[in-house]
């Protein structure tokens, strides 16, 4: 079909496998380079790069009967939750991703494992903006009707239907902010120094987030505001979202399974950031029930420890909750620590890092040197520790937020090679709405995106010298 037809774009929104249950054979060779043989086509796969959200392959297809060589671009969304569906942020990303991709002068193929779900969502989305933009307005149900004439059950679930919405809404009213790396310094991003017309240009862009921050209703916060958890939490109006929120597993007889924290997923595959509050004294235990029920191994700390509620002991001194041990280990400097987690019953030692700073006052902001390295050394132990990192300040909000937006701009220029301050602030307020309100943390990402191009365009400039 894919030759025939001369079909020069795949979409694919499933996995090969979810929940143990197969959902796609591999149609396309394992490895770069190496030709997969189907009947009388040779198929080699020329680039697999894993993007924020989904995988692209490029992959050479020929037949034996003829000299001709088409080259097939594979676009893999691995966002789509089995049994649930996917952001309308990472939905439309995607699918804008795959326009600039798509070559109309062929046919697109868009696939799942059933073919109607996930992939009526998909074409539906894509038929209706392309026609939206021409004729000025939508009708989905209509559109639907016609789908379910040519293939049945197209859009299974109200929830499919419901992200049809979604999607068109956003594509219509959101525009794509992000930029290519290749572009960032035609914007001349210096903060410091910027015309006004780009102060104007920023300021717009907050003021557009500030619309579309979400609010969510009183019911998604039952298990924050249950009266044997209200006292855990040390800020009253910032609360984890029901949905969002991590459970402790391994609490003992006296606790529950709340801790006041959201978990924040992150662009790199199976990355995530757990925001929390700085622990007070009676959630200490709350705090390392979670590290260890969830094995996450790097801490960031981003204000200073605080004397009524000490996470550790100095010296090689014991600090013990139930069955969990924590030691500081000798050796660790000021502002990257080892601690030792020990669980007594599954005589299970763990080590965790910890890192500090003190350059970052409250009510103010860092230098943009001092934020870059540590930026560089906790995402240098994330990508050799494989978990998930914790991220701590007073309330779980003032600090977390700018630190974790900044590791998602990040790992979106490693990925993507473009920049998106704007959907990396949406991304986190997503699941916690307090995040990122200041407008002064918004220009500090584009200082620190703009210091961190300069340096290292200086040093491909001094490396060819």
């Amino acid at each position: 079909m894919v030759w025939e037809e001369n079909v020069f774009t795949i979409v694919m929104v499933t996995q090969l496998e979810e929940g143990r249950k197969e959902k796609c054979a591999q149609y396309w060779p394992d490895s770069v380079n190496e030709p997969l043989l189907v009947d009388t086509y040779s198929l080699v796969m020329t680039e697999e790069k894993q993007h924020t959200h989904y995988m692209c392959r490029k992959i050479s297809v020929s037949n034996s009967g003829s000299m001709v060589v088409k080259t097939v671009h594979q676009l893999q969304f691995n966002q789509w939750p089995d049994h649930g569906v996917p952001g309308r942020i990472e939905l439309v990303n995607f699918y804008r991703t795959v326009s600039e991709d798509f070559d109309r002068n062929g046919p697109l193929i868009v696939h799942c494992s059933a073919g109607i779900g996930r992939t009526g969502t998909f074409i539906a989305i894509d038929a209706l903006y392309e026609n939206g933009k021409k004729i000025g307005y939508v009708d989905v149900m209509d559109y639907l009707h016609m789908m379910r004439k040519d293939r049945m059950n197209m859009i299974k679930t109200h929830e499919q239907y419901e992200t049809v919405f979604e999607a068109l809404l956003e594509l219509f009213t959101v525009p794509k902010m992000s930029i290519p790396r290749t572009d960032f310094f035609q914007y001349n991003y210096d903060i410091d120094n910027m015309m006004c017309s780009l102060k104007e240009k920023l300021c717009e862009e907050f003021k557009t987030l500030e619309t579309l921050r979400p609010s969510y209703p009183a019911s998604k916060f039952t298990a924050a505001n249950l009266l044997e958890n209200m006292s855990k939490n040390s800020v009253r109006n910032i609360l984890p979202h029901d949905d969002f929120r991590p459970y402790l597993i391994s609490y003992g007889s006296t606790r529950n399974d709340y801790i006041n924290a959201v978990i924040i997923p992150g662009y790199k595959e199976d990355s995530s950031f757990f925001v929390t509050q700085w622990p007070i004294k009676d959630t200490i235990v709350d705090f390392w029930t979670m590290i260890y029920d969830h094995n996450s191994r790097i801490i960031v700390l981003l204000d200073p420890i605080l004397e009524r509620a000490q996470l550790w002991l100095e010296r090689k001194k014991m600090m013990e909750f139930n069955d969990l041990c924590v030691i500081k280990e000798n050796g660790s400097s000021l502002e990257e620590l080892k601690i030792t987690l020990n669980n007594k019953t599954k005589q299970d030692r763990r080590v965790i890092n910890v890192f500090t700073t003190k350059e970052w006052q409250e009510g103010t902001l860092p230098s943009s040197n001092m934020m870059l390295s540590l930026l560089k050394r906790v995402g240098n132990c994330r990508d050799s520790q494989k978990c998930p990192i914790t991220v701590v300040c007073r309330d779980g909000c003032s600090k977390s937020g700018l630190f974790v937006a900044l590791c998602l701009i990040l790992d979106k220029l490693e990925l993507d090679d473009e920049l998106d301050v704007f959907q990396a602030v949406r991304h986190v307020q997503s699941r916690r709405p307090e995040l990122m309100t200041n407008g002064d943390q918004y220009d500090y990402c584009y200082k620190c995106i703009n210091d961190l191009l300069k340096e290292q365009s200086m040093d491909e400039n001094t490396s060819h010298i």
